[in-house]
């Protein structure tokens, strides 16, 4: 019986881990993480003093991950579905803005505009 070396163990191990993670992230997963990490949001929010945003606009934006798009054809959410890039940013702004605000400032810089109107429609009372 041979030994495995360590790097085949090594080389093993990566293809495991890389095969592992080769799926595509699905909207729902990041929609998950979105939601899981608003309570820290607003917390970190609120500890900064900035009480502008409630754990329901969170849940809200966090929400929209999984909604589709705008479609003008049929004036509805009936669009296509959010881009994973846009929904991983908001996801971030989400879980590592050190705020609500500042963390969703700078998502919107880098959202497609379709995907930062769907996050207004939380903010439009």
């Amino acid at each position: 019986m041979r030994k495995i070396t360590p790097i085949l163990a090594l080389t093993a191990g990566i293809l495991a881990v890389s095969c592992a993670s080769s799926e595509p992230e699905r909207l729902e997963d990041i929609g998950a993480r979105a939601l899981a990490g608003c309570t820290g949001s607003i917390e970190r929010s609120h500890a900064a003093g900035d009480y502008d945003y409630s754990l329901d606009d969170c849940e809200c934006v966090a929400g929209r991950i999984t909604t589709p798009l705008w479609s003008d054809e049929n004036s509805s959410y009936s669009g296509d579905p959010m881009p994973i890039s846009d929904a991983r940013a908001i996801a971030q702004a989400i879980n590592k803005g050190q705020t609500f605000e500042i963390g969703l400032e700078k998502a919107r810089e880098t959202i497609s505009v379709p995907a930062s109107n769907s996050v207004n429609t939380c903010f439009a009372k």
